[in-house]
């Protein structure tokens, strides 16, 4: 399911905003999370029910925010890039860490980091769109 995120990318890049698709994505990460915490004990299926928007969600955003850095820096794009691939693997690992974090179970592990995650993830969206640095395109 993780491949629609990306030809949902194509499919909705020409007919909305960054912005719009950046706060869908958000709001489904946040919301799939919240369902996890609420149902995904429930079973396999609810689980997987309450995963699955963020799996497609995670896979639409990723294109999205290497498009909006990619537009911020004229010229040099290799740095931005190595910038970017840099980031990537840096929140990796901050992610992995906290997924080691002495949880009472796996699911409860996973759904409060993807709220604590897409709420800072809002948080700074908020931040970039109306700050001194405001991002470009955005």
């Amino acid at each position: 399911f993780a491949i629609l995120g990306p030809i949902l990318y194509v499919f909705f890049s020409d007919r909305t905003t960054a912005r719009r698709m950046n706060v869908f994505c958000l709001a489904v990460a946040f919301a799939s999370g919240v369902l996890l915490l609420v149902f995904g004990h429930a079973g396999p299926v609810f689980f997987l029910l309450s995963f699955l928007p963020f799996t497609v969600v995670e896979s639409m955003i990723r294109p999205l925010g290497t498009e909006v850095l990619l537009r911020q820096k004229e010229g040099d794009t290799g740095a931005v890039s190595s910038l970017i691939n840099f980031a990537v693997t840096v929140f990796g690992s901050v992610g992995m860490v906290a997924g080691t974090l002495p949880w009472p179970d796996f699911i409860v592990g996973l759904g409060v980091l993807m709220v604590l995650f897409a709420a800072a993830s809002a948080l700074f969206f908020i931040r970039s769109i109306s700050g001194r640095y405001r991002v470009k395109d955005l």
